[in-house]
């Protein structure tokens, strides 16, 4: 019991050094060895579902980062899980809760520069989206030349901004 033990605390040690030199796959074996010989080992589930994110297997990561970003006590291992969490989200096209995740992360970790990033990249892509359902659902409609005309002046594009102000105003004075 012991040896097994402290063999399965050698593949998590294992683990975290190929988590950290980025051989993920790697990582991802040794942890479930350790898991198989002491499931009670702490950190793993969290390990794990990181290092499967870092794979490419998003669904298979999903429940594992769901977990650790709800309910981690150590706030890096809830830092990261989120991190890897909204990634997850956005690759999977699970758009609203990339962004309740990233706005999450923010409230938690506001000073943090890679969460800010990350929260910014999650939010100009929701955005993005968001305006090309505009354009594709209603492109003819006052609202989107009024974001036409919005992004265009933020683009010093004024003569072309002033033109679909202009529409706004005929659709709507």
């Amino acid at each position: 019991e012991k040896m097994n033990a402290a063999v399965a605390e050698v593949h998590a040690t294992l683990g975290v050094i190929d988590f950290k030199l980025g051989n993920f796959d790697r990582a991802v074996e040794e942890i479930r060895t350790a898991r198989k010989l002491k499931p009670a080992l702490p950190g793993l589930d969290s390990l794990l579902a990181m290092s499967l994110a870092e794979s490419g297997k998003n669904r298979e990561a999903l429940p594992g980062l769901e977990k650790a970003f709800h309910t981690a006590a150590d706030p890096e291992v809830k830092r990261q899980a989120g991190l890897e969490l909204t990634t997850v989200y956005a690759r999977l096209q699970m758009d609203r809760r990339a962004v309740e995740t990233a706005l999450a992360l923010r409230d938690l970790y506001k000073d943090d520069p890679e969460v800010l990033y990350n929260t910014g990249k999650i939010l100009g892509n929701s955005a993005y989206l968001t305006m090309q359902d505009l354009f594709h659902g209603a492109g003819d409609s006052l609202w989107a030349h009024l974001a036409e005309a919005e992004a265009q002046e933020s683009q010093g594009q004024y003569v072309d901004a002033i033109k679909h102000y202009r529409t706004v105003l005929e659709m709507d004075p």
